[in-house]
């Protein structure tokens, strides 16, 4: 799903097919789980500006932190503390530059199914920790994204190496792409909240 402030929705608002967004109810619980079954990172919310959207409209639809700020396991935790802190301590000034910022400050980002993206970076961690935004059910959330990442890293090393052995052994081509998926599928899942 298309962001309803991106340039291409505004283009297909523009075109004679014009543009329709689509209300995700969410009293739907079945429906969310669902959808939440493709689409992990999308929790209910709702889009307000936008092309297809009239001014003061509310349209229930699938949200996700974003823009989010993404940053390598091994960048220090000191700065990722301090780019936590600054980006905090603006979040004010540069949400009032830009509407889809909003969803960037911290006390609506910092969200435990947030880490469905990816687990918080302990510099993040200490940072939401200091201004009261860390809770319990971040850190259980946190704590099971890391489990099953571990998980994920695990079977991946010992499915590359039997994909090579096979590979060596047969010369044969191998749809790794579609084994990965099913392994994911069948053996691993995706972490939803």
């Amino acid at each position: 799903m298309l962001g309803t402030n991106t340039p291409g929705v505004y283009e297909l608002q523009a075109s004679s097919f014009g543009v329709t967004i689509v209300a995700y109810p969410h009293e739907d619980k079945a429906g969310w789980a669902r959808y939440r079954r493709y689409m992990p990172y999308h929790l209910p919310g709702f889009s307000s500006v936008g092309a297809g959207i009239k001014p003061g409209e509310k349209i229930p639809t699938p949200q996700y932190p974003y823009p989010l700020t993404a940053t390598m396991a091994s960048q220090p935790d000191d700065f990722i503390y301090a780019v936590c802190k600054a980006f905090h301590a603006k979040m004010d000034e540069i949400a009032a530059a830009y509407p889809g910022i909003e969803a960037m400050k911290s006390d609506r980002a910092i969200v435990p199914e947030a880490t469905v993206m990816g687990p918080f970076h302990p510099g993040a961690i200490k940072f939401f920790k200091e201004v009261g935004l860390w809770k319990e059910a971040h850190e259980r959330a946190n704590q099971k994204k890391l489990a099953h990442l571990e998980k994920l890293n695990k079977r991946w090393a010992a499915f590359t190496e039997d994909a090579q052995d096979r590979i060596a052994k047969t010369g044969k081509k191998v749809d790794l792409v579609a084994e990965w998926r099913e392994i994911v599928e069948k053996e691993l899942g995706l972490v939803v909240d």
